[in-house]
């Protein structure tokens, strides 16, 4: 099992308009020259983007952050609105309006900021705009304050004057009577959902390349440390986002981080949240909590994981939290969530019975929140036959062995558990139980003789390594591969591993499904080649359709570019 990085990322996000009603719009994100769709969606009932508005993740073009708030219009029509308010404002008062913009594109007419009340515009009594205008790329800040007249029905728009493109950013409306602060609108740190669908999803699964590499439970502080252009990486997950307060529904994610996952269109983007055991040391649970216990998790006491004590994981207000914490991490980009130590072995001594139970009604509270197009996947390391597997739609194979210097067996009679020959029984079966999009992380661990760090790369281990690198590449249908260190090779990390040169394999994508030509031995034929394994002690050779001749030896996995 694994143990999760604490890495809880402190940032301060300032939510000032209340999140009751949503307004859905679309932007388009460029990447690698091509336009992907982006689905935003900013909460609030206090200020309405219009028709000439947008929100986007384009720090280029924003007053701070990521996240811009952008009002365009090249059309004819004279008047273009970009955002308005609906907040009650009181007859007579005057109300002071800040807000800091950029010009995009300076109008031709300049910008504006009217407080328009129907009823006063039939009277024909109108209120004086702020009109403003500046060249390209100036940011700047204006304050101004109007009296209102006698009507009840005001808002506040900000407009543009036939052609031209702003951005707008740290929106206050103050009350100046009582200097009360009635609304504020920060678009670097509002909540703001991010449309997770299954075009994106597919997306990144398309992009991926012939042997994709994943890194679990990163060490690092940010995403955007987790996947380089010189080691990338098209599956990741992490804690990071994770809120120190366990009953917390909020996603401690910077929009810099949020806006880095949705702009990698390689990668998927995994968060690990607790679901049968916290932390103390890490984490927060008032003992008034419905799912505080003083119950210590046992398969940690005397281990290298910290103290760890048991969840209430049995009660359904604990199975509706987990729902809503998934929605908010898919609302803030990740494409789905992980579950460690997801088996009927996590009960701390309760019955297969009723860990199972719980475990299928977390999933289908989690479900019912975020829809099929969200990626569920648990930590199953050996286990098959998992009546959880209807609502997963990804199993991480953690395939731990006790001994760090011996590999694992070859065959089930050896080792009936820990087998070559069980890891493929393994693929097959959750190649076939999970859900689309079906993403199998495949894990194995090295052999470790003497140093753990020299021996990532010796002739035994580079050889198993591409065994179950092809494994992974020719048995499921979305396979992911990691040869990692053991989990005693160091007490201050799991996970660790080498970045083999072979991983930088290019033979394009697969176009067949897995061709098995005995026990033990297949091959999938990709674009430029074939990645082909051989898992018995026995070498063997077969002809493709083709009539190229493979020869494979025993104990192979074998990545050959065809012309």
């Amino acid at each position: 099992m694994k143990k999760t990085n604490f890495i809880f990322l402190s940032i301060l996000i300032l939510i000032s308009a209340c999140a009751c009603r949503q307004y859905n719009l679309e932007t388009k994100v460029s990447h690698n020259n091509a336009e992907e769709d982006t689905r935003l969606v900013l909460d609030t009932d206090l200020f309405f983007i219009e028709e000439a508005g947008s929100l986007s993740l384009n720090p280029g073009e924003s007053v701070s952050g990521s996240y811009v708030l952008k009002g365009s219009y090249h059309g004819a029509k004279t008047y273009s609105e970009v955002l308005s308010t609906n907040i009650p404002l009181k007859p007579n008062e005057e109300y002071e309006v800040s807000f800091t913009y950029k010009i995009l594109e300076k109008a031709d007419k300049g910008f504006e900021v009217t407080f328009y009340s129907e009823k006063a515009a039939k009277e024909n009594n109108w209120m004086p705009n702020l009109e403003f205008n500046d060249e390209n790329g100036e940011k700047k800040k204006i304050s101004f304050k109007r009296r209102l007249k006698n009507y009840d029905d005001y808002k506040i728009s900000w407009n543009i004057i036939q052609r031209g493109s702003l951005a707008i950013d740290n929106i206050s409306i103050k009350e100046s009577s009582s200097g009360k602060i009635i609304a504020s609108l920060d678009v670097g740190s509002s909540i703001f959902k991010i449309d997770v669908s299954h075009e994106s999803i597919k997306t990144k699964i398309e992009n991926k390349p012939t042997i994709p590499v994943f890194n679990a439970w990163g060490t690092k502080e940010t995403i955007d440390d987790c996947d380089t252009e010189q080691n990338p990486y098209s599956l990741i997950w992490t804690s990071i986002g994770i809120p120190k307060e366990i009953e917390s529904i909020k996603t401690e994610l910077s929009s810099n981080e949020s806006y880095r996952m949705q702009k990698d269109k390689n990668t998927i983007y995994l968060i690990s949240p607790q679901w049968n055991c916290r932390y103390p040391d890490y984490d927060v649970l008032p003992k008034t909590s419905p799912f505080y216990l003083d119950e210590v998790f046992k398969p940690h006491e005397n281990s290298e994981y910290p103290k760890t004590f048991v969840l209430n994981f049995e009660k359904e207000e604990w199975h509706n939290l987990l729902g809503k914490k998934a929605l908010s991490y898919k609302n803030t980009g990740f494409d789905g969530l992980i579950f460690d130590w997801w088996s009927d072995e996590a009960g701390n001594g309760r019955n297969k019975e009723r860990v199972q139970k719980a475990r299928l009604n977390i999933l289908k509270s989690i479900r019912e929140k975020v829809g099929n197009d969200f990626i569920l996947m648990g930590n199953v390391n050996w286990t098959i036959n998992d009546p959880t597997s209807k609502y997963l739609s990804g199993a991480f194979m953690e395939l731990w062995k006790p001994e760090l210097n011996k590999g694992y067996a070859l065959y089930n009679k050896d080792n009936p558990e820990m087998s070559i020959e069980k890891m493929e029984k393994v693929l097959l079966y959750w190649n076939q139980a999970l859900q689309w999009p079906k993403l199998i992380a495949f894990e194995t661990w090295k052999i470790t003789e003497g140093n753990y760090i020299e021996d990532r790369v010796s002739k035994k281990n580079i050889k198993y390594a591409k065994l179950f690198a092809a494994m992974a590449c020719v048995i499921p249908d979305n396979g992911y591969f990691l040869y990692a260190d053991n989990n005693g090779d160091t007490e201050s990390s799991d996970h660790e591993h080498e970045y083999y040169d072979f991983y930088k394999t290019d033979l394009g994508k697969a176009v067949s499904g897995m061709v098995k030509i005995k026990e033990g031995i297949a091959y999938k034929i990709y674009q430029k080649g074939i990645i082909a394994y051989n898992r018995t002690e026995t070498e063997e050779s077969f002809k493709l359709a083709d009539g190229t001749k493979i020869n494979l030896k025993p104990l192979e996995g074998l990545f050959l570019k065809i012309q």
